[in-house]
C-alpha cells in the first residue's frame, strides 16, 4: 500500500525491499538536491539520494522496485531505483511539475509548470507516450482505483 504526503514538502512512504518488514519514507529535498530515505518507525536516514537538482515530486506503485521523481530545475523526470537508490534521468520540457503513478498501467502523468498541459509517461521507458491539455497549472495529481 502507498499513499502520498505534500505540505511545503513532498513525502512519499512506502514499503520496500530495502525494509522487508517496515516503511521507508522519502523525502525530497529540493534545496539540497536529494531524495532522504528514512526508516518510518524510528526516523533514522538510511540513505541520501543525489543525482536530481530541484527534486520536487516523488510517486511510486507497490509491487514496483523504483519511484518516478521530477525535477524541474533540469527538466528531467527519473526513476529511482528503490533497492540501490541509483538514479536514471530522462529529459521532459518545458518544466515537469507534479506526478503521480497510475497503479496497474505502467505509466505516470507529469503536469508542466511552464504550460498548461499533462505528459503521459511510459515507466520502464521513461518516454512520453501521449499528452494532453488542461487549465491552468497542474498542481497536485492523485490517481484513484
Amino acid at each position: 500500500m502507498y499513499r502520498t504526503i505534500t505540505t511545503a514538502t513532498a513525502v512519499f512512504i512506502f514499503t520496500t525491499a530495502l525494509a522487508t518488514a517496515q516503511s521507508t519514507v522519502f523525502i525530497p529535498e529540493g534545496s539540497t538536491d536529494t531524495v532522504r530515505m528514512v526508516k518510518a518507525e524510528t526516523g533514522e536516514t538510511i540513505k541520501r539520494i543525489t543525482g536530481l537538482e530541484a527534486v520536487h515530486g516523488l510517486s511510486g506503485s507497490f509491487g514496483v522496485p523504483y519511484l518516478i521523481a521530477g525535477s524541474y530545475a533540469e527538466s528531467d523526470r527519473a526513476s529511482i531505483a528503490l533497492s540501490t537508490g541509483d538514479v536514471t534521468t530522462a529529459p521532459l520540457s518545458p518544466e515537469p511539475y507534479h506526478l503521480t503513478t497510475i497503479p496497474g498501467t505502467c505509466t505516470f502523468y507529469v503536469s508542466s509548470r511552464a504550460e498548461s498541459k499533462v505528459w503521459i509517461i511510459d515507466e520502464a521507458t521513461l518516454t512520453p507516450i501521449g499528452d494532453f491539455l488542461i487549465e491552468g497549472e497542474g498542481h497536485q495529481i492523485v490517481a484513484v482505483q
